[in-house]
């Protein structure tokens, strides 16, 4: 659902792509729970009346006086959304994972607006590779049995 000129239009995201969201396992129970009882077809979280539930309505419902209670300044419900992105960035999800989560188009546009959420690997990096030539290195010293000498003797040559 989004708004448009204050009306509720049902329909695809604005990119007609579908969008993949991972659930924690820790909040599969309140969701399943949430959904008992309804169709496929109903909204998970409606509005007093069993309708879709308005930005309006959702803030004036509660959101709003949680952020103050919680001291958060001006978070909004949008900011909800760069929230659960910075939540997977953090459990270490990878570009690609944080733009089909999002539904952005490309992973460009993932990382214009949340590079500086990924860690600076740079020092992790130089580790992994000085580990994996330090295992090659043992490997190659593993299965190198060198030369095979045979001594000489004198009345050989």
């Amino acid at each position: 659902m989004t708004e448009v000129d204050g009306r509720a239009v049902l329909g695809p995201p604005k990119t007609h792509q579908r969008r993949s969201v991972p659930v924690p396992v820790s909040l599969r129970e309140a969701l399943a729970r949430a959904c008992e009882g309804k169709r496929t077809d109903d909204f998970v979280f409606p509005s007093a009346t069993g309708r879709v539930l308005r930005v309006n309505k959702f803030r004036a419902a509660g959101f709003d006086e949680a952020v103050k209670t919680l001291n958060l300044g001006d978070f909004t419900p949008k900011d909800l959304r760069d929230a659960a992105a910075s939540f997977a960035i953090a459990s270490g999800a990878s570009v690609k994972a944080v733009q089909s989560m999002l539904g952005h188009r490309t992973a460009t546009m993932t990382l214009d607006r949340y590079a500086a959420l990924w860690p600076d690997e740079l020092d992790e990096v130089a580790e992994r590779i000085d580990a994996a030539r330090i295992a090659e290195e043992q490997k190659s010293a593993r299965t190198f049995r060198g030369p095979t000498v045979v001594p000489l003797r004198a009345t050989d040559a």
